[in-house]
């Protein structure tokens, strides 16, 4: 029998790195390149500068929701602060609204659920109609500590009886340390409203991102009786050395290989930059502030 020979890497398979290169001789080929790589480092700059924050806790992703309207004007939930630091709720809504017309929302912080010590408020008129908004409530993490009562309280006011504005809530007493709250004195123990907390890093950036990466991770293993702490953070830092690593290589290896000579830099940094913007919209793409309402307390 005659024997079968197989080449891995066919020009059939991946294309002549010679033909390849000839590409690159063209200045529309050029003009790509140079424009993958400008969108790569804008992605990386715009996730760069968002403000950093941990999630904490089991979050409210992957249930599914309900929407409860605010028909007395008043919305709220309970919650017990489980940590220092605690910076941000997530809360989701939506709003109906004819044109022309608004709904503003007065966003509290209330220190206990009787005595209405508000810590922190804020402002936001929404003028269009949208399903869903997630909004980011933010705070000095200074108001609050760990084993604080806290009342997150939205009072809305319509302009018009035709505008209308909807919570997503939970069934089931997805937390039992709080509840829902309906003109703050109606209270549902078995409903809460779909929210995510956030801790603030304790490191500056970019520490703050590895920080942020080694929780959750730490998290996650500690819900599923994982491996300890320590080692969680060991692992993942030694595969976050072996990533980048193996990023690097791989990019010198195309662009050596896919470039001619005078683009082998230029190649060599786009490729990088495009894998990393990549690799990032994997683990911190929610963080981009893509269809996001950022409500700032003071």
């Amino acid at each position: 029998m005659e024997p079968i020979s197989c080449t891995l890497f066919s020009p059939t398979l991946i294309g002549d790195p010679v033909q390849i290169r000839r590409s690159f001789d063209y200045p529309l080929a050029q003009i790509a390149l140079a424009l993958s790589a400008v969108a790569a480092l804008a992605w990386l700059v715009i996730l760069g500068v968002q403000p950093v924050h941990m999630p904490l806790g089991d979050s409210s992703k992957g249930r599914i929701p309900a929407f409860t309207q605010a028909l007395s004007g008043v919305k709220g939930q309970t919650l017990t602060v489980p940590s220092d630091r605690l910076s941000r709720i997530d809360i989701w809504m939506r709003t109906q609204i004819p044109a022309g017309e608004h709904i503003q929302v007065t966003f509290e912080l209330i220190d206990g659920v009787d005595k209405q010590d508000v810590l922190a408020s804020g402002i936001v008129v929404f003028d269009r109609t949208r399903a869903p908004w997630q909004a980011r409530v933010v705070f000095d993490p200074d108001h609050v500590s760990r084993g604080d009562r806290l009342y997150l309280r939205m009072e809305s006011v319509l302009s018009s009886p035709e505008a209308s504005i909807h919570y997503a809530f939970l069934r089931g007493d997805f937390y039992p340390p709080g509840e829902l709250r309906d003109d703050d004195l109606v209270t549902f123990p078995d409903q809460d409203l779909r929210f995510d907390l956030y801790l603030e890093p304790s490191l500056p950036k970019p520490l703050s991102w590895l920080e942020a990466v080694l929780s959750q991770t730490a998290a996650a293993s500690a819900r599923a009786n994982g491996p300890p702490a320590w080692v969680v953070a060991s692992l993942t830092l030694i595969v976050g050395a072996l990533t980048a690593t193996s990023i690097i290589l791989s990019s010198l290896y195309m662009a050596s290989h896919a470039f001619p000579g005078e683009l082998r830099f230029q190649g060599t940094t786009a490729l990088i930059l495009i894998m990393l913007a990549i690799i990032s919209s994997i683990y911190a793409g929610a963080e981009a502030p893509i269809a996001k309402l950022w409500v700032h307390l003071n």
